[in-house]
């Protein structure tokens, strides 16, 4: 019994850990395998409640790099349109789910 007792304290002390990115993390890592530049990163949650961001402002991320950023805007949205534009003009339109994606990857 005590040991029943025991693995259901274990089991409820975890829960909130399982849950913890349903709450407001959205950060993800953006992937750029492609070898261009990658110079914008336009975000908006799919509810059209905010207007898009740009996350890398007036950085890039380099061919072959990575970077991580936070989407979240405090919509309480998971869903998010995505626009990332590459130094050669190539445009690539997406939505992820930030509540349950952690990689947002783009290729060549």
């Amino acid at each position: 019994m005590k040991q029943l007792v025991m693995a259901i304290i274990t089991l409820l002390l975890l829960v909130p850990q399982i849950n913890a990115r349903d709450r407001h993390d959205r950060t993800i890592i953006i992937e750029n395998n492609t070898s261009f530049r990658l110079t914008y990163f336009w975000v908006a949650n799919v509810g059209g409640d905010y207007s898009p961001r740009d996350l890398l402002g007036r950085s890039t991320i380099r061919p072959y790099s990575e970077r991580e950023v936070d989407v979240e805007d405090y919509s309480g949205y998971c869903m998010y349109n995505v626009l990332a534009v590459f130094e050669d003009g190539e445009e690539i339109f997406d939505t992820i789910n930030a509540c349950e994606d952690l990689y947002f990857s783009v290729y060549e």
